[in-house]
């Protein structure tokens, strides 16, 4: 009886631990193949979504940027940014000048003279006695002189503002100002002349040799600008030199302007005076040429401040031009 119960518990123990063992190998392979698929559906379900949403965000991302405004285009190719710069606007206010001048002034007109030496015939009897003389080159109207000024005035400040707006204003940066010195040169000569012609200035050199005088002027006052923007220490030579040749045209007209009315009498011994419109158009030709060399000085002498120097002769320059011309269609209108 012990022997038949050991076996018979011994193959009850086998016999339960084989089924066991099957049945869990069982039920282990298709809980790992049910893990695997759902690890694979949710590794495509989670790749999917995430690759749409990123094309997604890169397309509204992109979007923006392609599509520029309309309304930016209109208003950099329209016509009121070009009327709101100022130097378009002074044209604009020397061109109607210019047309007020052709229609308002008068017919007064200047000769302009080339002297010389010719035969005294009176005084030539035993021989050729020379005297001084002068010849009559051209006759000009005051009123196109005034005219062909505005015009000019006109065009310089057109391209400043149009043409050569971006050169105009990288002058500030860069503390020289080409644009500048070259509107000065160009129509402060012209004033100069007329006003020259106006106080009894008629000889061809000297008007030329004045104006050639501003000029120079003006161009070593735009290498001194120049030396202080680069190096700090400009050569003061190159001021004086600059400053003498606006000075002389000066006092060359003062001169002439004492002569009027010291030599310039009548019958009577009284002193001939110019008109009005003369003295008026010396003074401010003058003060400008003074005005100029004195404030670039000042600038360069004190705490340099480019900003303040340009703003000031700038005001001078346009002032100057603005005055003249309302001094000459005042002075000689109809």
């Amino acid at each position: 009886m012990a022997k038949t119960t050991s076996k018979t518990q011994a193959k009850t123990k086998t016999t339960n631990k084989k089924p066991s063992t099957k049945s869990t190998a069982k039920a282990t392979k298709p809980a790992v193949k049910a893990a695997r698929t759902t690890k694979a559906t949710t590794s495509r379900a989670a790749k999917k979504p995430a690759v749409k949403k990123a094309v997604a965000t890169t397309k509204s991302t992109i979007k923006p940027a392609e599509a520029p405004k309309p309304v930016a285009k209109a208003s950099v190719s329209g016509v009121t940014p070009l009327l709101n710069r100022l130097q378009v606007q002074l044209g604009i206010v020397f061109a109607v000048l210019a047309g007020l001048a052709a229609y308002f002034m008068n017919t007064t007109s200047v000769q302009v003279l080339l002297g010389h030496l010719t035969k005294d015939e009176l005084a030539s009897t035993a021989g050729t006695v020379l005297a001084p003389a002068a010849h009559v080159l051209y006759e000009v109207e005051f009123r196109w002189l005034a005219v062909g000024f505005l015009v000019l005035a006109a065009v310089v400040a057109i391209l400043r503002g149009t043409k050569y707006l971006a050169k105009d204003q990288a002058a500030v940066t860069n503390k020289v100002s080409s644009l500048r010195w070259i509107d000065y040169a160009v129509t402060t000569s012209v004033a100069f002349s007329i006003a020259a012609l106006l106080n009894g200035v008629q000889d061809l050199i000297a008007l030329k040799l004045s104006a050639i005088a501003i000029l120079i002027s003006a161009y070593l006052a735009w290498v001194f600008e120049r030396e202080n923007a680069a190096t700090g220490k400009p050569t003061r030579g190159i001021y004086a030199v600059s400053a003498v040749l606006a000075v002389l045209p000066v006092v060359f007209l003062v001169i002439t302007m004492i002569s009027t009315y010291i030599f310039g009498t009548d019958g009577a011994s009284v002193a001939v005076r110019s008109p009005w419109y003369a003295y008026a158009a010396a003074a401010v030709v003058s003060i400008s040429l003074l005005a100029t060399t004195r404030i670039q000085w000042n600038g360069f002498k004190r705490q340099y401040d480019f900003a303040f120097v340009n703003r000031n002769l700038s005001r001078i320059l346009v002032v100057s031009k603005l005055l003249l011309a309302v001094i000459l269609i005042v002075g000689l209108q109809k």
